[in-house]
């Protein structure tokens, strides 16, 4: 492919329109399916730190037909999204997009870059292999009905607190690090778009055994963030769960890591994992 046929550039010179049509024609045979519009994308933009100067764009004869979404915190990267639409696949344009991201993440200073990617996209595994990236850990998304949880425990026993004060004492308690989607900097992103943040926690400030960071949208509740103490009494977790689905019809938690203790919760309840996902990292 002559070299003058490829141009690569800002995120930023794509109109959030043309972006957002760029997205969907990438993601529209996806391994789940993935409804992708315009307040969609902003959404994950705003929450997760998207950086449209420095994501990258490739056009193909002045055609967009590859990209890779940067979020930056600090001296840290994630891609958020990267794909070519079904057209120009098998041409090697995701490969480029993916290492002028990393080449511009690498010129801002940024010291590691992570994504995630689904457990059976085996041609997307072996690009991010080729460029450094390697697998850290196992995470899934679950989905269970709340009708079983509400039996679990007495969700009288939580209280309502501070979303901040908990995802503090949550830092401080979790056995892992959270995804680049529920940690601390989304929160503070989500707790500014509708319906906000929700969060409870068991015991009081003094000696609490747990804490749990949620939201509750159109009848389903997201984890976004949990953990309980080592001197936690083994319902405490079935506690906060049946606490904050409550008035919901789905429980749903995202990326959770596979050896997150509460999911046994979730399996005696009947959930199930919707997908799998390696999270892998790179450094620069």
């Amino acid at each position: 492919m002559p070299h003058d046929d490829i141009r690569i550039g800002s995120a930023a010179s794509l109109e959030h329109e043309a972006l957002t049509q760029l997205f969907a024609a990438a993601y529209s045979d996806y391994f789940m399916p993935m409804h992708i519009d315009a307040a969609s994308l902003q959404f994950m933009m705003d929450a997760f730190d998207f950086d449209r100067e420095a994501s990258r764009v490739l056009w193909l004869r002045d055609t967009p037909t590859a990209f890779a979404m940067l979020g930056i915190r600090g001296n840290q990267g994630w891609i958020g999204g990267t794909g070519v639409p079904p057209t120009h696949r098998r041409l090697g344009l995701g490969g480029r997009a993916m290492r002028a991201a990393l080449t511009e993440a690498k010129r801002r200073g940024l010291t590691h870059v992570g994504l995630e990617v689904l457990t059976q996209n085996a041609p997307a595994i072996a690009l991010y292999e080729q460029l450094g990236f390697e697998v850290t850990r196992r995470v899934e998304v679950w989905a269970v009905a709340t009708e079983p949880l509400a039996a679990l425990a007495d969700a009288s026993l939580a209280t309502e607190c501070d979303w901040r004060e908990a995802a503090a004492w949550i830092a401080e308690h979790r056995s892992a690090p959270e995804p680049w989607q529920r940690d601390t900097a989304s929160l503070e992103h989500l707790a500014l778009l509708p319906p906000g943040l929700r969060a409870i926690s068991v015991g009081p400030a003094s000696a609490r055994r747990g804490a749990c960071v949620y939201r509750v949208t159109a009848g389903r509740c997201s984890v976004l963030q949990l953990a309980v103490s080592a001197q936690a009494e083994a319902g405490t977790a079935a506690t906060l769960l049946a606490t904050a689905t409550a008035g919901a019809s789905t429980l749903r938690w995202l990326n959770a890591p596979e050896d997150e203790p509460a999911l046994d919760l979730l399996r005696g309840a009947g959930g199930s994992v919707e997908t799998a996902q390696w999270e892998m990292r790179v450094a620069l």
